[in-house]
């Protein structure tokens, strides 16, 4: 006599013939019964660590960037018109953070960026000068603007005493 064979119980399972859905299984054969697949609940997770090689890191001279950023940045605002405050707020910081860090870049060679925070550092003084350039150009057009003002409004006033074109 041969050994009964077992089937599984009756139930939903994954279609053997179409991916993302479920069939049911009546014990004993697939029945035409079928619905989209239902999402898998862990009923006890169990986080797993993986463990690997540690990164490590060499120093970095993050002010050395900082310095260069500040540096570039405040040099477009020195060249745009009522920018040139921001201009001075952006180069002194260059200069200070690209002073920090090349003293950074001497002491701990391997953390780098030298170059970057000496570059940070020059953009920093034009930044300041640009800005400067830049308070230089709005006062004399704004004074050239009021004295055109005042000698418009002057040849209303007193139309005698003035040559008005």
């Amino acid at each position: 006599m041969l050994p009964p064979t077992s089937h599984p119980a009756p139930g939903w399972y994954a279609d053997p013939e179409q991916y993302g859905t479920e069939r049911y299984w009546d014990g004993a054969a697939w029945s035409d019964h079928r619905r989209p697949a239902q999402a898998v609940q862990a009923v006890h997770a169990v986080p797993v660590v993986v463990a690997g090689p540690a990164v490590v890191r060499g120093p970095t001279n993050g002010l050395a960037v900082a310095s260069l950023v500040c540096g570039i940045v405040g040099a477009v605002f020195g060249l745009i018109p009522w920018t040139f405050w921001l201009a001075w707020i952006l180069g002194i910081l260059a200069i200070v953070f690209g002073a920090i860090g090349r003293k950074k870049a001497d002491r701990e060679p391997a953390a780098g960026k030298r170059s970057s925070a000496t570059a940070g550092l020059i953009l920093g003084v034009v930044a300041i000068i640009l800005g400067i350039i830049g308070l230089i150009l709005v006062v004399s057009v704004l004074e050239d603007s009021i004295s055109t003002y005042n000698d418009f409004k002057s040849c209303f006033e007193h139309p005698d005493q003035l040559h008005c074109d």
